[in-house]
């Protein structure tokens, strides 16, 4: 199967830990979606839209970067 990167959808999420007055970045997920199992405007209607920079820009070019396998 070959797909180009730029038809994956990509959908990041940040888990934070916080106790008392503390917060920690715990993880950072990715997942890529293949477009024949969920679009973008799909993943929207799921998880509302939430803007990628909140993770970072760097962050989301680097994994952009990457997923150019």
């Amino acid at each position: 199967m070959q797909i180009e990167p730029d038809d994956l959808v990509m959908h990041l999420y940040r888990f934070d830990v916080s106790r008392d007055d503390q917060q920690v970045e715990y993880a950072t997920i990715v997942e890529l979606h293949h477009p024949e199992h969920l679009t973008a405007p799909q993943l929207v209607d799921i998880f509302g839209d939430s803007p990628s920079d909140a993770l970072g820009p760097a962050l989301v070019a680097g994994i952009a970067r990457v997923a150019q396998f």
